[in-house]
């Protein structure tokens, strides 16, 4: 009797020890609120009191002017009142981080200094382009004159000839002499001529020369031309800084080159890679 009494006892407690629990279970769901899920876009928009998609717009511009930024616009054909045309105004606006011209445009060149007052636009003088075929005195008054109204950097064709000789111990002479009176502006540029090994054994001879960067013109659209001398001059450009000058407006292309770790691109216009990217991010600007 006494064993019966204790299994109902022990039945009853553990009755109330269940009833127990799934009470004190109620209690803690309700104290629990279930806040709605939140999107991180739309309160850092409502944050900066813009629209989520104004908020994307914005983020791709930045994206993309900062890969403009590593772009530049290398065109010998420019007019003389460039700084003039609707055609300037847009590459500001797009963020191309220089702009070259001959000297036969440096009398615009401070008109066109006052419009990138603030802007990242810089300017660059190219001299005896394309073939390098002046003299050396005809090259020395250029770079005098380059120097003397302030460009950042001037860039000088070197003689595919030169290069191409035994002993091109003249020609880089020259180019150190150049570079000295340019205050160490002095860039290289030098034609790949679509051939690989005579480019290696051009740039082999430039080493020694002290110059701020080397500039490989590539004639051709073809990736794996552009890639191979590309990896070339980044073997042999020692210290300077490597910039790759192609004759081709694909957006791949350039970011293929950016993505080798050249110091920058020059298009003959960048203005058609800034609207592809625009067109393919849908950004509005």
């Amino acid at each position: 009797m006494l064993e019966v009494e204790q299994r109902i006892e022990n039945e009853q407690t553990e009755k109330e020890q269940l009833e127990s629990t799934q009470e004190q279970k109620q209690e803690t769901n309700q104290k629990i609120e279930v806040k709605p899920q939140t999107d991180t876009r739309f309160d850092l928009a409502r944050a900066l009191g813009k629209t989520e998609s104004g908020l994307k717009n914005e983020f791709y511009d930045y994206q993309i002017k900062g890969f403009m930024a590593k772009t530049g616009c290398f065109n010998d054909e420019v007019q003389e009142n460039f700084s003039e045309t609707d055609g300037f105004t847009s590459l500001i606006k797009s963020g191309v981080g220089e702009y070259a011209v001959t000297p036969y445009f440096f009398s615009g060149l401070k008109g066109a200094q006052k419009k990138v007052k603030d802007s990242p636009l810089k300017f660059t003088a190219i001299l005896d382009f394309p073939k390098g075929e002046s003299s050396y005195y005809a090259r020395l008054a250029d770079v005098k004159q380059a120097t003397k109204r302030g460009f950042k950097s001037i860039m000088i064709t070197v003689p595919d000839i030169a290069l191409f000789l035994k002993n091109p111990s003249k020609t880089k002479m020259q180019l150190n002499r150049l570079s000295k009176i340019s205050k160490n502006r002095l860039g290289l540029i030098v034609n790949s001529n679509g051939d690989n090994e005579k480019l290696k054994k051009a740039l082999a001879h430039l080493m020694s020369v002290k110059a701020e960067r080397l500039v490989l013109r590539i004639n051709g659209e073809e990736r794996d031309c552009v890639s191979t001398f590309t990896k070339t001059a980044l073997t042999y450009s020692g210290k300077k800084k490597l910039f790759v000058c192609i004759d081709s407006e694909k957006t791949d292309i350039v970011a293929e080159l950016l993505s080798l770790k050249v110091d920058g691109v020059y298009l003959k216009n960048p203005l058609v890679v800034s609207k592809e990217l625009q067109e393919k991010f849908s950004v509005n600007v």
